[in-house]
């Protein structure tokens, strides 16, 4: 058996099933991903021939299919899934500080996932080539979530939020998960709201602004700061620093 067929791809995607990017690119790289879509949607997938599972409901957003996702992986026993987004363009690595384009680099970041055994992810394609370290650790699952399935057995992603960076912090915090970024292994992928179609796309940027400060509110302006975007959206930061504190504290609880 190939080694990464151990690996289960899924691709939540609503409104794309033209231009479906990642799906593509994973394909031609050997792969088997599989769509997560909705009802609504059927019927036009399987005359375009794509591989998929249906969601029970339409219209019920990323983090309802998300979840679904996580319950599927569960119920049938899968150890290692990687769950992402459906608009990434290119892949590519970083080599003495410049981008090679090669979408093969996704292989790389998957015998990562399977040597680490925990949570992971792959950086933007806008920061790869200045960062110092290869690998670092405890940072935010985006666009690109290698999920280790027992690990997550009693995890569920919050609705009406920022799933992403809120489900990082739960597993890191609460769960005690060590997440790890392959910072020299880079995606590339357009700016929220500028790609046509996507789960969330007609609502996202009305509820950013609540979203913000929903996470705000529950973590703390100590780990989230609200920062306002070129386009008018509110958007989060997380100091990391304080989280690798809160870490730090809670580890030397454990021990004494």
């Amino acid at each position: 058996m190939n080694k990464y067929e151990q690996i289960k791809i899924f691709i939540p995607t609503k409104g794309r099933l033209e231009n479906e990017k990642t799906y593509s690119i994973l394909k031609e790289i050997g792969l088997n991903p599989m769509l997560v879509i909705e009802p609504q949607e059927v019927e036009k997938a399987m005359n375009l021939g794509f591989q998929f599972i249906v969601l029970p409901a339409n219209n019920m957003g990323i983090t309802y299919s998300r979840n679904y996702i996580l319950k599927e992986a569960r119920d049938m026993g899968f150890e290692y899934i990687c769950m992402i987004d459906d608009d990434i363009s290119q892949i590519g690595y970083i080599v003495e500080g410049k981008r090679v384009k090669d979408n093969k680099a996704f292989l790389s970041a998957l015998d990562k996932f399977l040597e680490f055994k925990t949570c992971g992810t792959m950086q933007y394609n806008q920061f790869a080539w200045c960062q110092p370290k290869p690998i670092v650790y405890n940072r935010g699952l985006e666009v690109v979530w290698f999920l280790y399935m027992p690990q997550l057995q009693n995890v569920v992603i919050e609705e009406d939020t920022i799933e992403d960076r809120d489900f990082s912090l739960d597993i890191i915090i609460n769960h005690n998960i060590k997440t790890f970024r392959l910072n020299h292994l880079y995606f590339n992928v357009p700016s929220i709201g500028t790609n046509p179609g996507g789960i969330d796309s007609q609502t996202r940027g009305e509820k950013q602004s609540y979203w913000a400060r929903k996470m705000q509110n529950k973590w703390g302006e100590n780990i989230i700061s609200i920062i306002q975007k070129t386009n008018g959206w509110d958007n989060i930061k997380i100091n990391w620093r304080y989280v690798d504190k809160i870490i730090k504290e809670k580890r030397g609880c454990l021990q004494k």
